[in-house]
């Protein structure tokens, strides 16, 4: 059934077959059944569900994943993944924060019963998460709990490596509004609608998956199979539309409000120096805004 859903997915954008992919037909299709049974049991099922996922990802975003890049994949979007949530990892998390959530109800439906805690399947799961995990969460009713606990031991495993880029990569990941693309609603009327290589670029970006075949840039600089030299090459010939992109953005947005403005004005510095824009009237105190764009590049050398 999965299967025929993919191959109706790779009749869409693959933007739009990525966002439909990861917030209505993988893991929100099974919550329900992760929390209501102990699913933690059919380890092996689980993995071929999630096997499934990573194949058909890989198709739609043309994207190929090692063991790692699943891994980082698999988190939340606070803890520098892509939101393609692990069945496996979540099993766990899900019946045990149900079973304790569900403890006083079933307790007043059925006072007979005197349930009690850890009992069953929930004494099995408890003892599995002990396997994997040191401690456990405060507020054990709550599947979020459960969940950024062990998030947060799978995110500082990944953290542990010597390559100081995949450690750079991991924490640049973390930071808020690095993946704000993944989240939006991909409408291509209101310019949200990446295209198929963008989607690719973004997402090995973020993951750290190998994208490019090793060549030698022709400003003389290596390109490694990251992809990375491009972000930053002095002869990309995309860095300048880029950057008047942004500042077109924002002359919009201010004219949208009632502010004109006007775009390098002259005159501002003795120096000849121009910024990127400047709005005619008053911003705040009876003082004009004046900006200056720049892009940083988390992986330039200099970092």
């Amino acid at each position: 059934m999965l299967g025929n859903i993919i191959e109706n997915l790779e009749l869409i954008e693959p933007h739009q077959a990525f966002f439909i992919l990861k917030n209505c037909l993988s893991i929100p299709k099974l919550i329900y059944l992760l929390r209501s049974a102990p699913c933690f049991k059919c380890k092996k099922e689980l993995e071929m569900f999630d096997t499934a996922i990573k194949t058909n990802m890989e198709k739609i975003c043309n994207v190929s994943f090692g063991e790692e890049n699943w891994s980082q994949a698999s988190l939340p979007i606070r803890h520098a993944g892509l939101g393609l949530r692990s069945a496996a990892d979540l099993s766990l998390p899900c019946f045990l924060s149900s079973s304790h959530a569900c403890k006083g109800l079933v307790n007043r439906l059925l006072p007979s019963l005197n349930l009690e805690i850890p009992h069953g399947d929930v004494n099995d799961a408890i003892d599995d998460w002990s396997k994997h995990h040191d401690s456990s969460p405060l507020e054990k009713g709550t599947e979020a709990a459960w969940d950024d606990l062990a998030c947060r031991d799978t995110l500082n495993s990944l953290l542990n490596t010597n390559d100081p880029w995949n450690h750079c990569q991991l924490l640049a990941a973390q930071e808020s509004h690095t993946a704000a693309w993944s989240e939006a609603f991909p409408i291509a009327s209101v310019g949200n609608l990446l295209s198929p290589d963008e989607l690719c670029i973004a997402i090995a970006l973020r993951t750290g998956a190998k994208i490019l075949e090793s060549s030698r840039c022709h400003c003389g600089k290596v390109v490694d199979e990251l992809g990375l030299h491009g972000i930053s090459c002095t002869k990309n010939a995309g860095r300048f539309p880029r950057h008047s992109a942004i500042n077109s953005i924002l002359k919009r947005s201010l004219t949208c409000i009632g502010l004109p403005s006007t775009l390098e004005p002259v005159g501002l510095t003795n120096d000849g120096r121009r910024p990127d824009g400047l709005t005619m009237g008053p911003w705040y105190r009876g003082l004009s805004l004046v900006w200056d764009a720049t892009v940083v590049d988390t992986f330039a050398q200099g970092h």
